[in-house]
């Protein structure tokens, strides 16, 4: 077991083949686009950012990419929770308006059927789950979105990922070594154990008959989350590697922050992050490089 803590889950990177197709329908989701920007040295496109308010979620286009049959992608899906000062039957007609429908029909509960989740898949086959907090009636949710599509809610953070596991206690063991915790212990719940990532949640969904893709080939391109604790960087890799897992490729060091990727038993891409102090960047940076 890590002792270290998953602080939070920051972002997710997900393929697409249509950057402006996908960048409209999650805008009509309620996401808003922040900027669009290059990214990495090779000046590869990292497509419009979409931000909830702490977290972002980005498209990486690739005109090549094939998406994958619904229900089988690595990252079963994500979920998304959305602040609305209109019940749940206003949320889903707006969307049908704009020919964004649920893949099955939306129980209503209570009598003003206010709050509920539904589920819709994205132009590249990714599912999205969205939970919808009813308010309590109009509070200036609507934003200006330079031009486009207005929408009366507001995505307010990006709850969990799902992701499908083709052996779940190889992946336990893989991600307890990450610094998970479970949330209500190691047994299955249905078929999934929820962990904690902070406030948020990654959910192991077990399926033997799952066939992971080679890497790179999720739908999802990778899953961000932030470490907590009081390590050093080559602390931090000396630990992981004593339990089998080393960094997929040379560390990136910032200011304040350092960066690893390594891939789960799925094939997965994770990228964690960890903060540090300032004063260790000069003692530790030449024995971090060295051994990445």
């Amino acid at each position: 077991m890590a002792d270290w803590k998953i602080k939070q889950l920051n972002h997710v990177v997900v393929w697409c083949r249509d950057v402006e197709r996908s960048m409209k329908f999650y805008e009509k989701l309620g996401l808003r686009v922040q900027e669009r920007r290059m990214w990495d040295n090779a000046m590869r496109p990292f497509g419009p950012m979409l931000c909830a308010p702490h977290q972002h979620f980005d498209l990486r286009p690739d005109p090549a990419w094939v998406a994958p049959p619904r229900g089988r992608t690595g990252i079963q899906g994500m979920s998304l929770i959305v602040d609305s000062p209109y019940p749940i039957d206003h949320v889903l007609n707006r969307l049908a308006a704009q020919d964004v429908t649920p893949e099955e029909p939306v129980p209503l509960v209570g009598p003003a059927a206010g709050p509920g989740k539904f589920e819709v898949y994205d132009p590249d086959n990714l599912r999205v789950e969205v939970h919808v907090k009813y308010t309590g009636g109009p509070d200036g949710l609507a934003e200006e979105r330079s031009g486009r599509e207005q929408v009366s809610w507001k995505i307010q953070h990006l709850d969990h990922v799902a992701i499908r596991c083709h052996d779940v206690e190889q992946s336990m063991e893989f991600y307890d070594n990450l610094g998970f915790d479970p949330i209500d212990g190691r047994e299955l719940q249905e078929g999934i154990v929820p962990l904690r990532a902070g406030n948020e949640q990654l959910k192991l969904v077990s399926d033997p008959t799952w066939v992971p893709p080679e890497r790179e080939r999720n739908a999802v391109q990778h899953v961000n989350f932030v470490i907590e604790g009081p390590h050093k960087l080559e602390e931090l890799l000396a630990s992981l590697a004593a339990n089998g897992i080393r960094p997929d490729r040379p560390m990136e060091l910032y200011q304040h922050s350092g960066t690893f990727e390594v891939y789960d038993p799925d094939n997965v891409r994770l990228e964690i992050r960890l903060h540090y102090h300032a004063s260790w960047i000069a003692e530790g940076a030449a024995a971090i490089l060295a051994n990445a």
